[in-house]
């Protein structure tokens, strides 16, 4: 019987002994979520004071014609999309002449020997504009050897996130090259052969 009666009392002394290690974890733990959500404010902060930053960037290039629109992403006629890489897809407005390359190929295959097709053309009509929320608009026409299109960048607002959509005059197979526009002395992208 005082086996028991010392199991027990040796019981509720551990069991008082830990209830404030409990609390202390407790506390430790709604310390610890404060710095998590702290500093996952101050990160969502960075980040959007560096997209507006690179949004600033690509409004003016596009502004000044000296932009590359550094695609991602290719998305065709019916909504087939894929994954592409951004040195080898392209629209490029400098000096006056655009360049459209599309190489959804990673093989170096293809006429222009990354992989797809290259083509650039004189720059015509141009139009910008700029919506209520601050997304930027352009519209071209471009003419060249292998290409008579219209093409059509929407920049978002807010970050460098663009699209262009290349719709052909003399054809219906409308693509859309979907990344991020950079100025044109800051891109990466590999020019292919053009036609």
């Amino acid at each position: 019987m005082k086996t028991i009666r010392i199991s027990i009392a040796a019981l509720l002394l551990t069991a008082t002994t830990a209830l404030p290690s409990a609390a202390q974890r407790i506390s430790r733990n709604k310390a610890w979520r404060e710095v998590a959500k702290r500093e996952a404010r101050q990160l969502r902060a960075e980040r959007q004071s560096a997209d507006s930053i690179e949004h600033l960037k690509a409004a003016d290039a596009l502004a000044r014609g000296e932009f590359v629109l550094e695609a991602d992403r290719l998305r065709l006629k019916h909504g087939e999309e894929g994954t592409v890489g951004s040195t080898t897809n392209f629209v490029a407005l400098h000096d006056g002449m655009a360049t459209i390359q599309v190489s959804p190929s990673y093989s170096g295959g293809g006429p222009n020997g990354v992989g797809g097709i290259t083509v650039e053309g004189a720059v015509s009509g141009i139009e910008r504009s700029i919506d209520k929320q601050g997304a930027h608009h352009l519209t071209m026409n471009v003419s060249g050897t292998g290409v008579s299109a219209q093409v059509a960048i929407n920049l978002s607002a807010g970050n460098a996130g663009a699209s262009a959509t290349i719709i052909p005059n003399f054809n219906s197979f409308t693509m859309t090259l979907i990344g991020r526009i950079v100025p044109f002395a800051e891109s990466t992208v590999f020019k292919g052969r053009a036609l």
